[in-house]
């Protein structure tokens, strides 16, 4: 069992209730970014805006989510797709910071922007 102690060991220390407001703050920081930065590109928050329905994962609605997962993935972020029309962030509140979040965002917009996505349209991805 100590394989598990020692995996349990951050957890413990930090505490649940840290993790979960940690994780709470994190995922609003997403859907405030998300609000005032990415909306104008067609992006919805597909997840709900109350903290108490909302888990560790931020679900945005995009009409081109695959190929923006797989251009975010080639500028080293990586979300989770979902068919037909979402892109899925879930920040972990044990090794994942607000500045990744942010970086995460500004990657995002940056992608919209210059529309690089594009060039991923059409391609498939084994992994979600």
């Amino acid at each position: 069992m100590a394989p598990i102690d020692g995996a349990l060991q951050p957890i413990e220390e930090a505490g649940l209730d840290r993790i979960r407001a940690k994780s709470l703050a994190m995922t609003e920081f997403i859907i405030d970014a998300v609000d005032s930065e990415l909306a104008k590109f067609g992006f919805q928050v597909g997840t709900p805006r109350e903290p108490q329905r909302r888990g560790g994962h931020v679900s945005l609605i995009h009409e081109d989510a695959q190929p923006m997962c797989l251009a975010l993935r080639a500028q080293g972020v990586i979300p989770d797709f979902r068919k037909p029309d979402v892109v899925r962030f879930a920040p972990s509140p044990l090794y994942n910071n607000f500045a990744d979040c942010w970086d995460a965002m500004e990657i995002l917009k940056e992608i919209a922007t210059s529309r690089s996505y594009e060039q991923f349209e059409g391609a498939a991805s084994l992994v979600t």
